[in-house]
């Protein structure tokens, strides 16, 4: 059984920390210029290396994180390719594999959000029943 929500909570999960480790990213960038641009290179060394060691564990946990999630994907693809209907392929595809939302899915599949809404509840429980 794949569990849907749990697919949806990973993807927000990864953008969660991939935005965290590109404000740390920013941050380190900020200070870098911030010292280079003072007399004697500034004394933000400190401050600069905890932020880098921050961002290396931030992109560490996303890394870790989208392993995860692609392992879920993996695991969703062949069900996906099993659906005869391509309205059901491409919802699933587009809202768990691609992670878009289900508004941006019924805009490139081009439905309404209602019916977009009604193939990928037809297609999990396709999917779920197999």
């Amino acid at each position: 059984m794949i569990d849907f929500d749990a697919i949806t909570r990973k993807h927000e999960e990864y953008r969660r920390k991939l935005k965290a480790a590109d404000t740390l990213r920013e941050r380190a960038t900020d200070i870098s210029v911030h010292i280079t641009g003072m007399p004697h290179g500034g004394s933000g060394g400190n401050q600069q290396e905890r932020i880098r060691v921050e961002m290396v564990a931030a992109q560490e946990a996303a890394e870790e994180t989208r392993k995860e999630l692609d392992e879920m994907k993996r695991q969703l693809r062949p069900h996906v390719r099993r659906l005869k209907k391509w309205q059901h392929r491409d919802a699933i595809r587009k809202r768990f594999i691609d992670g878009k939302t289900i508004q941006r899915v019924a805009e490139e599949i081009g439905y309404e959000w209602s019916q977009t809404n009604r193939y990928l509840k037809e297609a999990k429980a396709i999917i779920n029943r197999e």
